[in-house]
């Protein structure tokens, strides 16, 4: 039940139903509230605090509430990263370094942006496609800060399995090198 609250949060975000959405992270906060702690958090079918994290700081980004968003997203990253540096869930972490690419791009920081968006890719298990639909995102910022932020220059956009990845393409392209916008 409390997935599906915060899959409907999800949507509403991406509708932009601001009021919506805090209603529906409001009440799958009261009913994780009421389950039991788990002693198998690392079950993908458990449903723990951090979940609700991951689900707030996406609902967030998308609402352009850059200060919760971004505090949730390095709290999943912190959360799950491993002594060694990788991650026991690597697909929340690269989404919420994909959220943080978007926050540092909507702050006009290309460096920050690349750098979370190159982290994101970086992990060893991820779902590709779902990562280059939020990656798209990026793409969906407005004109003026790609322009701001590449210095206006423009080519079109790349296509990788059907998704447009033309900004983040572009600015590694800048950053790196065209051989590392290709790895892509």
């Amino acid at each position: 039940m409390i997935q599906l609250v915060l899959q409907q949060a999800r949507g509403q975000a991406r509708l932009g139903e601001r009021n919506e959405v805090h209603a529906s992270l409001d009440q799958g906060a009261h009913l994780l509230e009421q389950l039991p702690k788990p002693n198998h958090p690392e079950n993908h079918f458990v449903f723990d605090r951090t979940k609700w994290i991951f689900y707030a700081a996406d609902c967030y980004t998308w609402l352009g509430d850059n200060r919760p968003a971004e505090e949730h997203a390095r709290e999943i990253i912190a959360y799950h990263t491993q002594p060694d540096g990788s991650s026991n869930a690597p697909m929340r972490s690269a989404i919420a370094h994909t959220d943080l690419a978007i926050i540092s791009a909507r702050h006009g920081d290309l460096d920050q942006a690349v750098h979370h968006g190159e982290i994101a890719f970086e992990y060893d298990r991820k779902t590709e496609a779902s990562l280059l639909s939020r990656a798209a995102d990026l793409d969906r910022l407005p004109a003026v800060s790609r322009e701001r932020l590449t210095g206006g220059f423009h080519v079109p956009g790349r296509g990788l399995d059907g998704f447009t990845v033309g900004w983040l393409t572009l600015a590694l392209a800048i950053r790196t090198g065209p051989s590392a916008a290709c790895r892509l």
